[in-house]
């Protein structure tokens, strides 16, 4: 992948977070990447930073998600057991 390719999906990757956190209505952590300390907008830092921030930030989000998708799993369990309890 060419260095302006890596850093639009770095821009992508992270308006996806941006909508993802307006959605939940809070931040979510992206330890990993916020760790880097490289945003989109450098786009003179060389391209393994990009390719970096961008592998961190994606397992970041996958994580960040994978969280989210099993806490609303084990709401809906409950409310279902909860359901056929009555």
């Amino acid at each position: 992948m060419r260095k302006i390719e890596l850093v639009c999906l770095h821009e992508l990757l992270l308006l996806v977070r941006y909508e993802y956190e307006r959605r939940l209505g809070h931040a979510i952590e992206c330890n990993e990447y916020d760790r880097l300390d490289i945003r989109p907008i450098a786009i003179t830092q060389p391209k393994a930073k990009h390719d970096e921030a961008v592998r961190a930030l994606a397992s970041d989000l996958a994580m960040a998600v994978t969280e989210h998708s099993s806490s609303d799993t084990d709401t809906d369990l409950e409310r279902s057991v909860g359901h056929h309890k009555s």
